[in-house]
C-alpha cells in the first residue's frame, strides 16, 4: 500500500513539473520559432516588393507598326468601318393585344 502511494506521489510530481516548468518552455520555444519564420518571410516579401517598385518606373514601351513607317493617318483610317445608324420609330401594333384575348 505504501509502495502504491509513493508511485502516485511520484507521478503527480512529474506531471506537475512537466506542467509548470517544461510545458511553458516548450510552448515559448515553439512560438519564437514560428515568429522567426514569419518575420523572415515578411522581410523577404518586403525586399521583393521594393525591387518591384524600383523596376516599375524603369520599364520602356516600344510600339511597332506593321507598315514600319510609324503612326500615320492611313493606319488610323484602317481601324474600322464607320456605320451610320438610323433611329427607327416603333409603330404601336395592337394586333397582338387583340389576339391574346
Amino acid at each position: 500500500m505504501l509502495k502504491v502511494l509513493a508511485i502516485f506521489i511520484l507521478i503527480y510530481l512529474i506531471v506537475r513539473l512537466f506542467a509548470v516548468v517544461i510545458f511553458p518552455r516548450l510552448v515559448k520555444w515553439y512560438v519564437r520559432r514560428i515568429q522567426r519564420q514569419f518575420y523572415n518571410a515578411q522581410s523577404r516579401n518586403n525586399e521583393h516588393r521594393q525591387s518591384q517598385k524600383q523596376s516599375r518606373g524603369s520599364s520602356k514601351v516600344r510600339i511597332t507598326y506593321k507598315n514600319g513607317a510609324g503612326k500615320s493617318s492611313a493606319a488610323s483610317d484602317k481601324v474600322g468601318e464607320y456605320v451610320d445608324y438610323e433611329e427607327i420609330k416603333k409603330e404601336e401594333d395592337t394586333s397582338w393585344k387583340n389576339s391574346k384575348k
